[in-house]
């Protein structure tokens, strides 16, 4: 039985869907992570170039690990079970009027109001991660997981 030499064990390490975590830091440069690698951190100019040094910096902490004899983080797995849809959150009083006030403008509840306003934030927040995966799917490397 043949054993599989370090660049195949790389490549089959690197094809798997990591948890990609990136932001902008205060020079407007994009930084990019790989959030069960620790330390496996890049920066780029722009979020596609972040992007293709992640990629490169993945493949180089993978084969430190496996030339040290350490193991590979795998992917952290997806909890799909969902949660109640309830929770408690205290705001300042200033902010339960102002927000109380703008459902009452609405016509609508005060929950019902503030369910709406998270539905749109995470709605823009989603859009900006469509966009920024986007602008990755023109790089040759392999597909990771969405930022979470």
């Amino acid at each position: 039985m043949k054993t599989k030499n370090l660049k195949e064990r790389v490549d089959e390490f690197a094809a798997l869907h990591h948890t990609i975590v990136m932001r902008q830091d205060d020079e407007g440069d994009f930084v990019a992570s790989i959030a069960e690698f620790d330390g496996c951190v890049v920066q780029g100019q722009d979020a596609t170039e972040a992007l293709a040094e992640l990629s490169s910096m993945k493949r180089l902490w993978i084969e430190s690990c496996l030339a040290d004899g350490k193991p590979v983080p795998l992917p952290a797995e997806e909890d799909d079970t969902l949660p109640s849809g309830k929770w408690l959150q205290r705001v300042p009083r200033t902010l339960h009027k102002k927000i109380a006030d703008l459902a009452q403008r609405e016509g609508v509840s005060l929950n019902q109001y503030v369910v709406s306003v998270l539905a749109e934030a995470v709605g823009v927040q989603k859009q900006a991660a469509v966009s920024m995966d986007s602008k990755q799917s023109h790089i040759d490397q392999p597909e990771f997981a969405s930022v979470r």
